[in-house]
């Protein structure tokens, strides 16, 4: 009876072990791969896609140019896989901030999800540059991307619900004020590359915050 149990014991063992070295291999490589797509986004700002090279990125995330190409075919599936990663990145912060809205007044939950928004592009600039840019060379042909200012504006439509759930903003013409503040938003941004500023743009959003809610007029 021991030596049975001892040898189920041991297949035991031994699977669990091959677990956690599937498991471990499979952390490693979610590492290699983050390492890569940070290490793009770096020499995109630096160079631009057409002046991005893949020896220096593959040097910037300390991998073979032979271990990139295993994770990525090519630079735009590259680029497209970082415009995805930072995507999913936008959409699960304005998720969180949506997530308790319905106890929280409207006006601070706007400006948080104001500054979400713009402390996101903030961190990454160019990239937002890059994402904007729908008609470049290295985006024409890219089938079924998902578009990140659909989702902002998506996260944006639910929250102007919740602004008039709260009576905070009027229901007419409500259909296009999810639009007029991801357009708020994306030319602040677009301005603070224009003139090169280099505070934190996360700064106005007090300002685009007083903007939306009473607009130009006095």
């Amino acid at each position: 009876m021991q030596g049975r149990i001892g040898a189920g014991s041991l297949s035991h063992e031994m699977s669990v072990s091959s677990s956690g070295e599937g498991s471990l291999k499979e952390r490693f490589r979610e590492t290699a791969r983050l390492a890569i797509l940070d290490a793009a986004e770096g020499i995109f700002a630096a160079h631009g896609f057409d002046g991005a090279r893949v020896d220096d990125i593959a040097a910037a995330a300390g991998v073979s140019v032979g271990t990139l190409y295993n994770y990525f075919g090519d630079r735009q599936q590259l680029l497209l896989a970082l415009l995805e990663r930072r995507r999913q990145e936008v959409v699960a912060r304005l998720d969180e901030v949506l997530r308790p809205g319905q106890e929280e007044p409207f006006s601070p939950l706007l400006e948080r999800f104001v500054r979400a928004l713009l402390s996101h592009f903030d961190a990454h600039r160019a990239l937002f540059q890059l994402a904007m840019e729908e008609e470049a060379s290295y985006l024409r042909g890219a089938t079924r991307r998902k578009s990140v200012i659909r989702d902002i504006t998506r996260r944006a439509e639910r929250l102007v619900q919740l602004g008039i759930e709260k009576d905070a903003v009027r229901a007419d013409d409500a259909a296009q004020f999810p639009v007029f503040l991801v357009g708020i938003v994306r030319g602040a941004t677009a301005r603070a590359k224009m003139e090169r500023r280099l505070e934190p743009l996360e700064q106005l959003a007090p300002l685009v915050v007083r903007f939306f809610l009473s607009g130009a007029g006095r």
